[in-house]
């Protein structure tokens, strides 16, 4: 379940204490921005940045509410009762300049661990541990488009694919460059697409969402058919396996 920490007033954004530019590569554009040798320092600055907001808004009232406006006790945040917050998600507002977010800064998406949030709840205090991060921007490729009406839409991709993180998914693409063999078959692969992918058969089984009864061994030639990839709640068969020569399956 999703759940966002709200003020007052309903949903709002938190102010961190350094701007956006102080967290992005230092230029003309940037005088305030870092030189490559600080990167990991704020980086990290970074995160005990929001980690610093986020206690504050706390404290000073903020609340847990779903999408429908309803608040959430902060003791769901632990929904497998291991003293740690499931997830956390830390989306940073959008911004039309170009270097702020530039690859493998402190502003690129990524997903990973952090230990230093608290929060104390009528169970006790919960300890903040994976999170992931996501930096809009107003490019008509990226996060926000913008559709013939004039309206703004978000487009998740990155989104799902950090969240596949979460759920202990690879990434599915090279680091070094060179062919993408998997590419628009799994939201773990290059985000490239403006339409959000989904994740392949084989990640879904592997976290859980397909089960033995959904996958199929192909064992004769023929024509075969599959539904379209939905949720978790699908019957029937979702994906076929093919015995190859060497022994492995596809």
């Amino acid at each position: 379940h999703t759940v966002y920490l709200t003020g007052e007033e309903g949903f709002s954004s938190l102010q961190l204490t350094h701007t956006r530019g102080y967290y992005s590569p230092r230029s003309e554009q940037n005088p305030e921005g870092y030189d490559t040798a600080e990167a990991e320092y704020r980086r990290s600055e970074l995160v005990r940045d929001w980690t610093d907001a986020v206690e504050k808004a706390i404290e000073n009232g903020a609340k847990l509410k779903n999408f429908g406006g309803e608040t959430i006790d902060f003791t769901k945040l632990d929904s497998d009762n291991d003293g740690s917050i499931d997830s956390i998600t830390v989306l940073f507002t959008p911004s039309d300049k170009k270097y702020a977010a530039e690859w493998n800064s402190p502003l690129w998406a990524y997903e990973t661990e952090n230990y230093g949030l608290e929060i104390r709840t009528s169970k006790g205090t919960l300890r903040s541990k994976r999170y992931y991060q996501s930096s809009f921007q107003n490019a008509p490729s990226d996060i926000y488009m913008e559709k013939d009406n004039g309206l703004l839409f978000t487009n998740t991709k990155t989104l799902i694919h950090e969240m596949g993180h979460i759920f202990g998914l690879l990434d599915l693409y090279p680091f070094s460059g060179g062919s993408d063999p998997v590419y628009y078959m799994s939201a773990m692969a290059k985000a490239l697409s403006p339409v959000v992918q989904f994740m392949s058969a084989r990640e879904r089984e592997a976290v859980g969402w397909l089960k033995q009864e959904n996958i199929a061994t192909i064992t004769e030639a023929g024509t075969y058919t599959l539904q379209p990839m939905r949720d978790k709640k699908q019957t029937g068969t979702m994906a076929y396996t093919l015995q190859l020569p060497n022994g492995r399956k596809l």
